[in-house]
């Protein structure tokens, strides 16, 4: 006959700290793994060929891929010296809207055209 053995363990599966039956927001979960969510306020869209910032800044898709991630181009090598590849156009311009502080900016030269510059 076999004997059964009881434990007397009590295991618990989940985080300290948790409630029973609550759930976090996938923005109180983000915030506590120190990343960021993307919300309906805070957003990067593709829309005709353009990328749109909530941050109030457009950019053109082949501006992305045509150029900044374009082999064939100068700038080709700065851009994959920091680990992009030809298609991270959508990824490029999630940093460019994470890192865009407006507050941050400086005018630079005019140029010829019709529009301000600035560095950010």
């Amino acid at each position: 006959m076999k004997e059964t053995v009881m434990s007397s363990d009590l295991w618990h599966h989940g985080v300290i700290g948790m409630k029973w039956g609550i759930r976090r927001s996938k923005e109180e979960l983000a915030k506590a793994r120190g990343e960021t969510v993307e919300t309906q306020t805070d957003s990067v869209i593709l829309e005709n060929g353009q990328y749109q910032s909530s941050k109030g800044f457009t950019c053109k898709e082949d501006k992305m891929s045509g150029w900044c991630l374009n082999p064939e181009k100068k700038h080709w090598p700065e851009f994959a010296e920091v680990g992009y590849r030809e298609t991270d156009a959508e990824l490029l311009m999630r940093h460019i809207h994470d890192g865009y502080d407006l507050s941050n900016a400086k005018e630079s030269d005019p140029g010829k055209h019709c529009y301000r510059k600035f560095t950010i």
